[in-house]
């Protein structure tokens, strides 16, 4: 009975995740392109983006086998589902990294995750002044130095999604999964920009 109930909670677990990261993957598919391929102009030279290896520290790069290992072993997620996700992980970053070399910008994407709370980042840079894209409902409102949505995805799944922006830099975080607010995911962005900038 015990490992019933243990071997739903990682079939339900592992679903729940994979569904989010194909969510996002669908969103920053789709709008990054959008995104990275404005036409603003930068101001100064662009030099590379390295985003943070991790954010808050409990958030940890998707496409890191490290990060799913203590998950894998206590069979919280089984190896294939957190295969899969570092893979989608891998492929976001690429697909960003051939946009922005077509578009000649410097861009940049990673998926964070935080695998005891369930939860998402997707962390997206690039060295211009861009608009805010979000293929979320909900109204937009102004946390410190970013603007934020949250609501719904094109899934349905709820999330939390803030950019900021000046002439030569943008940065925009959506969490998905655990409570994501729009202060938090704005601390987020913070952070990212600290880092960045």
């Amino acid at each position: 009975m015990a490992s019933e109930k243990n071997q739903s909670f990682v079939v339900e677990n592992g679903v729940t995740l994979g569904v989010i990261v194909l969510a996002l993957f669908v969103i920053f598919a789709v709008g990054l392109p959008r995104w990275i391929g404005s036409d603003s102009e930068s101001s100064v030279p662009q030099s590379a983006i390295t985003l943070p290896s991790s954010i808050s520290s409990s958030y940890l790069p998707a496409e890191k086998a490290a990060t799913w290992s203590d998950a894998v072993k206590s069979k919280e997620l089984t190896q294939d589902n957190a295969t899969s996700i570092q893979q989608q992980a891998t492929q976001m970053a690429a697909q960003t990294t051939k946009n922005a070399k077509t578009l000649g910008r410097q861009a940049t994407t990673k998926m964070y995750v935080d695998v005891k709370k369930q939860a998402i980042l997707v962390v997206s840079a690039v060295r211009s002044r861009d608009a805010f894209v979000s293929g979320l409902t909900g109204t937009l409102e102004k946390v410190g130095s970013s603007v934020c949505q949250s609501g719904t995805d094109s899934s349905g799944a709820t999330a939390v999604q803030c950019a900021r922006t000046d002439d030569d830099l943008t940065v925009q975080v959506q969490a998905q999964g655990g409570t994501p607010t729009t202060a938090t995911v704005a601390k987020y962005v913070d952070e990212v920009w600290d880092k960045v900038a």
